[in-house]
């Protein structure tokens, strides 16, 4: 069998920023697993992917023990595993927000860079309903792992100094317009400077690199063989079928989670289909970052793609015309799988 080789096309890449949203969190699952990974290897007390964790979230006035996940049903406990299969399901937020927490943004972000995505930048949470000034972004929360034989591995709180410097050029806008926190509507463009940021073939890199250590040059991400084989199978999993957490089919039909989904079944039945990814939605921009297989022929491609919708160019009215983002990935899956393995 001759080497592997990625044969790659692009469209626009790098013409100008757009907001990563939720494809983020790709970084943060596989930052997390590294993480727990390493953690493991200093401590004597055994801890895994499903040791319950307990965050000591500070307050202005107060810390409070943060310890109970209703979505588990195995044991009601906060773990590593049930954020990642969260935040893949269903691109749960919090989830998102506690790996961040538990990884911190410092070694995240230094992180990823050692694996090459030097584009990157996560600056900050995603939205979780929870007030927080940008110094707080910096910092992060006391947390402790307990096995079950209940002896505790303690993380002290973190506060970050990392330097993540403007983006070459300085200041970065979006739209000609916005609608401030008090409802008001500001006539100059949403700064986007201070926000997480990433280039599209970073994001597919990572991906890649999950799937196919060798194939790209530079530094391999090092995943252990069974942490990897777990990202590949919450990043596959439909809502439906997960038995925990369990998710409303209504609410969370297959192809929440993944844009390219209903174009893809124009080409190739459901169950000839594995789709590993991550998506993002945010501010206009949609965003998904795909390995598709077709599990009956063996053949597989890669695809990232972003779309900006936002005909009145105003941010944070909620008039993003969505709808048109998702034919237009939905399409693009359908051409690409059609040009790569022809009609069924």
């Amino acid at each position: 069998m001759g080497k592997q080789k990625l044969k790659r096309y692009g469209f626009r890449l790098g013409s100008e920023y757009f907001y990563p949203a939720s494809a983020v969190k790709l970084c943060a699952a596989v930052a997390a697993v590294r993480s727990l990974r390493s953690l493991g290897t200093k401590v004597t007390t055994p801890i895994s992917l499903t040791t319950p964790m307990v965050f000591h979230v500070p307050s202005r006035l107060s810390v409070s023990k943060e310890a109970l996940d209703t979505s588990n049903l195995r044991n009601g406990a906060i773990t590593v595993a049930h954020e990642i299969r969260k935040l893949f399901l269903v691109s749960d937020n919090r989830a998102f927000n506690r790996l961040y927490e538990f990884v911190g943004q410092r070694s995240l972000n230094e992180q990823m860079w050692q694996c090459g995505m030097l584009s990157l930048r996560i600056r900050h949470r995603l939205y979780d309903a929870v007030p927080r000034l940008e110094v707080d972004e910096r910092l992060t929360p006391a947390l402790e792992f307990w096995n079950s034989d209940s002896d505790a591995v303690g993380l002290p709180p973190q506060r970050s100094t990392l330097d993540l410097d403007l983006e070459p050029g300085g200041r970065i806008t979006v739209g000609s317009a916005f609608i401030s926190s008090t409802g008001a509507l500001v006539d100059e463009p949403l700064d986007f400077t201070n926000k997480n940021s990433s280039s599209l073939m970073d994001l597919q890199n990572l991906l890649v690199k999950i799937f196919y250590p060798n194939l790209l040059e530079g530094e391999r991400l090092d995943l252990d063989e069974q942490d990897a084989r777990f990202l590949m199978e919450a990043m596959a999993q439909y809502p439906s079928q997960s038995s925990n957490p369990k998710y409303p089919a209504k609410k969370y039909p297959d192809e929440y989670g993944k844009f390219f989904l209903p174009g893809l079944l124009r080409v190739r039945d459901k169950s000839a289909l594995r789709i590993y990814n991550k998506l993002g939605r945010a501010y206009g921009f949609s965003i998904d970052n795909a390995y598709v297989t077709d599990i009956e022929s063996g053949r597989s491609f890669f695809l990232s793609a972003v779309i900006y919708t936002n005909a009145n160019d105003v941010l944070n009215d909620d008039k993003y015309e969505y709808k048109i983002a998702d034919a237009f990935l939905e399409n693009l899956a359908e051409v690409v799988s059609v040009e790569l393995w022809g009609k069924s």
